[in-house]
Formats: C-alpha cells, structure tokens, sequence
C-alpha cells in the first residue's frame, strides 16, 4: 500500500507546473495512471473525478473503461452504464468492457440476464484474464443461481490465476450444490483437494478438509 501513496505523490508531482501561480494538470497518459492508481488502492471518488477529466479531454478507451468501473463501484450504475457503453463504442474489442457489461447488467438483477450472458460470452471470446472481475462475475451468476455460469466464470478464472484456492473452493461448492442441475461430486471433491493445497490459513485447510 506504501508503495501505491509513493507513487500516487509522484504522478501528482509530474502533472503539476506552475504558471502564475496556478497549479495546471498536463500529459493524459501521466493522469490515466493516476487515475489507475486511486482504482487500485479503491479511492473510487478520487478514481472518478481524475477519469471524467481525462474523458472530457481526449476519447481514450481506458479512459471510459475505468470510469465505467469507478461509477459501478459507487453505485451509480446508470452513469457506468453510459461509460461502459462508450468505451464499447470506442473499442468493441476490449475484454474488460464487456466484462464490466456483465456486472453491471447481473446488478440490475433478473431484469438484464440475458444481457449479462451475452456481454461474458464476448468478454470470454476476446479473452478476458483479470481474475478479480472474473471471480466477481462467478459470485454474482452464483447469487442469481446460475450455476453453469458461475462455474464456467470461475473456471476461466482459476486458468488465470492457478494459485487462487478460494475460486476452487468456490467452484467446488457450485458442483456439490442440490439445486445445480450440473451437480458433479467428483467434480467437486477434486476442487476442494485442489483448495486444500492452494487456500491459506491452518483453520481455513481444516475446515476444507471437512467438506471434503
């Protein structure tokens, strides 16, 4: 986290000048990554304000894509949806926009799930790899009790990040769930062996070791 506030000061230092007296904000390729940085460290607010900057100065993709993102995590879906759309409009390539469609359309509930689908199956066709949107995704199909959709977010997930032992956990519950039509034991008796090694924490091992 020291690390993040280092860098925060010095993306502040480099896009500040002082011109009589007057603080300016220069290079759009120094503020996205400020912006980036207030994303990683969860600073939404600050997030949104630096990205609604840099959207009304230049039409950059990460940009939107970010602010999108921003917006979805202050709850203010509508606005997200707006960003969301434009970066789709801008780059309809881009995995992560489509993914981001999908959370915020699986948001709005049983209203938008078919939308939600749509939007993963073309986050996955473009190959989206970021484990936490991906995980996020699975909780949210889960909440919903789309199983097969879950587990397939979750399995593109645990090939993203081998090492995650709470996405095999999670996997290996959707597969052992009574009210998963797609229920397979074996299936989820190897996940939880699979999070046994992977998980960490004695207690947490142990108590995997029992549902097992």
């Amino acid at each position: 986290m020291k690390n993040l506030f280092d860098s925060e000061e010095s993306y502040i230092n480099a896009l500040r000048i002082k011109t009589g007296g007057k603080t300016q904000l220069k290079d759009n390729v120094l503020e996205i990554r400020l912006g980036i940085i207030y994303a990683m460290r969860r600073s939404w607010k600050d997030a949104k304000t630096v990205f609604l900057k840099v959207c009304k100065d230049r039409m950059q993709t990460t940009a939107w894509i970010y602010l999108g993102l921003s917006f979805i995590r202050l709850n203010e879906l509508p606005a997200a949806e707006d960003a969301i759309s434009q970066a789709n409009i801008l780059d309809n390539t881009n995995p992560l926009s489509w993914a981001l469609n999908t959370i915020l359309c699986l948001k709005y509930g049983q209203q938008r799930l078919q939308q939600a689908r749509f939007s993963m199956n073309q986050a996955i066709r473009l190959g989206i790899k970021d484990s936490m949107i991906l995980e996020e995704i699975g909780d949210l199909f889960e909440s919903e009790g789309l199983f097969h959709d879950a587990a397939q977010a979750y399995k593109i997930c645990s090939n993203a990040d081998p090492i995650n032992g709470s996405v095999m956990q999670k996997l290996g519950g959707i597969f052992c769930n009574e009210n998963n039509q797609y229920q397979d034991k074996d299936a989820a008796i190897t996940c939880f062996k699979d999070a046994i090694e992977l998980i960490k924490g004695q207690t947490n091992k142990e108590n995997l070791a029992y549902t097992l």
